[in-house]
């Protein structure tokens, strides 16, 4: 016979069967309402009818919410104190080169710079 042990409130209980063991998992499902509706399927629901038209159908709402307020922001963007090195949102803001009459030149010079990854590596040691 296998035991495991388990402890509940300070007290150690020994499990001797492989069944107690799985009855520790929860217990049964509980009632679920049905018409519960989110694009993975809901509950315990190993292949949900249209899962994949769903989640299209999820993504495309976010997206229909997400564009609209991108837009927004970029055309509200602003920065009254020029930063030191281009920022990727500038590339999208409606008043970049009035904010920072510089960008471009900056863009130019980050662009030569070797690439994060290949800042961070250590160097090949020399022979």
């Amino acid at each position: 016979k296998q035991w495991y042990q388990r402890r509940v409130r300070g007290t150690i209980h020994q499990i001797n069967t492989i069944q107690q063991l799985s009855q520790m998992g929860g217990g049964e499902h509980y009632p679920y309402p049905r018409e519960v509706w989110n694009p993975s399927g809901g509950f315990w629901c190993e292949n949900p009818k249209n899962w994949r038209r769903n989640t299209y159908i999820a993504l495309g709402v976010v997206a229909a919410i997400l564009i609209p307020v991108w837009y927004f922001s970029t055309r509200r963007e602003r920065r009254y104190s020029p930063p030191l090195r281009p920022i990727f949102s500038q590339r999208f803001a409606k008043y970049t080169l009035e904010d920072d009459p510089e960008y471009y030149q900056k863009l130019e010079a980050q662009k030569k710079k070797p690439g994060v990854i290949r800042r961070l590596w250590p160097d090949p040691p020399a022979h």
